[in-house]
């Protein structure tokens, strides 16, 4: 499986953090699943890349040619640069392909890859998993109406969104034990 994960590249990110995207990085690796993201080296992208690669696994970063010298690409098996005078280029390489996807906390990039994973999927233009693991409540900041919207929808398969009817393969925030186990569930060979 190709499992698309947006994760910050802050080296600022809190240890908690950390460790649950290198569990997530073990995870996949132990699944025999391709790891896709941005590519970077610090924060939760880096640890995510550097535990699935210790852990055997392959990771695809894609990165836009601006960030090369920022990021300092790291733990990856393969690396993409994309250019254009905007990220979209990036963005559609990065959902080419994926069967699943996981936010990790992040900042502004990974909340605007996220928004856009949700609405591809609500709009049925994406049938990929979408779900984001909320460690130490970082999704509580997400408007608590959306929120609980979204979950309503996507935990009983019944929510009406706006009236699109999101199914139970849309978007779910799941705290770190629950998301694991479920990663672990659906990342299964």
């Amino acid at each position: 499986m190709e499992a698309l994960v947006f994760a910050s590249a802050s080296r600022n990110t809190p240890a908690s953090y950390l460790e649950a995207a290198k569990e997530l990085g073990r995870c996949l690796a132990a699944g025999g699943h391709l790891c896709i993201n941005g590519g970077g080296n610090a924060g939760c992208m880096g640890g995510l890349n550097e535990s699935a690669k210790e852990a055997g696994g392959r990771v695809r970063g894609i990165i836009h040619k601006t960030f090369i010298g920022e990021e300092k690409a790291s733990g990856l098996t393969e690396l993409i640069v994309v250019g254009g005078s905007d990220l979209v280029e990036r963005k559609r390489r990065l959902f080419e392909g994926a069967e699943c996807i996981i936010a990790l906390p992040g900042g502004v990039g990974t909340l605007d890859e996220l928004f856009m994973a949700v609405a591809l999927v609500a709009t049925k233009l994406r049938t990929s998993f979408c779900g984001a693991l909320s460690v130490c409540g970082m999704l509580g900041a997400l408007p608590s109406e959306g929120a609980s919207s979204w979950n309503r929808a996507t935990s009983t398969g019944t929510g009406t969104g706006a009236g699109t009817g999101y199914s139970s393969r849309g978007f779910v925030s799941l705290s770190l034990h629950a998301a694991l186990a479920a990663a672990a569930m659906l990342l299964l060979p």
